[in-house]
């Protein structure tokens, strides 16, 4: 699968979060290699098929407009490493990446 563009957000510390940086691939066809790094640690996620044009818009549309935190926080939890703690954390990452996503589109 080729690679047809890179983006890197760099989400300023906020909410008791650190500084966030987030890398998407996009493959073209909607599908998206994601990887989240906040302080030491990194959590990444293939998300094909969303159904979106840029996945930051997913991200918007499935916190604000569905509801679904968990979704996209089960996303990027590993299965043998998860716990409540890192759950909790990358709930509130993941929730200051929506707040920045959704304050850029109505700049």
């Amino acid at each position: 699968m080729s690679i047809k563009e890179v983006r890197i957000h760099h989400i300023p510390a906020s909410n008791n979060v650190d500084a966030i940086d987030m890398f998407c691939v996009w493959h073209g066809e909607k599908a998206y290699q994601i990887t989240i790094r906040c302080w030491d640690h990194a959590w990444t996620a293939y998300r094909g098929s969303c159904g979106f044009e840029n996945i930051e818009d997913y991200f918007i549309d499935v916190w604000f407009e569905r509801g679904y935190e968990e979704h996209l926080v089960n996303l990027f939890l590993r299965p043998t490493k998860n716990t409540k703690r890192e759950a909790n954390w990358l709930r509130k990452i993941i929730k200051n990446m929506c707040i920045y996503f959704k304050e850029l589109k109505v700049a």
